[in-house]
């Protein structure tokens, strides 16, 4: 066995403590990007429409959050039951998410945008890459075998 794949099968706790943890840490984050977002829309003046647009944005990345969360669990539970190569649409929107994202946020500058509108944006890359993770985990959990 090769010494990379040695170091990745390396377990430092079990994987329902793991499930946990993630859905601990992703409701967390899903709770304090909300008001993180007011107040970057509240520092940044700009006009009402783009306070409610960013009030949307921000309520609907703390939902994704939250339900990649309670994914988390769902995508470790079914890796126990099911063969791990049919859980490849969540595997495929990891990393399809993180380069939307990390195309996004580095095009960011290129923009020239106002501070608000910097704000805006972000949320939406975040809302788009995180969307996109969770179709993936969902497609994965309604395509296993129901056991």
């Amino acid at each position: 066995m090769s010494p990379i794949r040695i170091l990745l099968n390396y377990r430092l706790s079990s994987q329902a403590f793991d499930a946990r943890s993630a859905q601990l840490a992703c409701t967390l984050g899903g709770v304090a990007i909300f008001p993180m977002a007011v107040l970057a829309l509240v520092r940044h003046p700009g006009s009402r429409a783009e306070f409610l647009l960013g009030l949307g944005l921000a309520g609907l990345v703390a939902l994704l959050c939250v339900m990649l969360g309670m994914l988390c669990r769902q995508i470790v539970e079914l890796g126990r039951k099911v063969a791990i190569r049919s859980l490849w649409p969540a595997f495929a929107s990891y990393v399809v998410g993180f380069g939307v994202f990390m195309t996004g946020v580095m095009s960011l500058p290129r923009l020239g945008l106002s501070p608000v509108w910097i704000t805006l944006t972000l949320l939406v890359i975040g809302s788009l890459s995180l969307a996109i993770v969770v179709f993936g985990m969902l497609t994965s959990v309604v395509r296993s075998p129901k056991l």
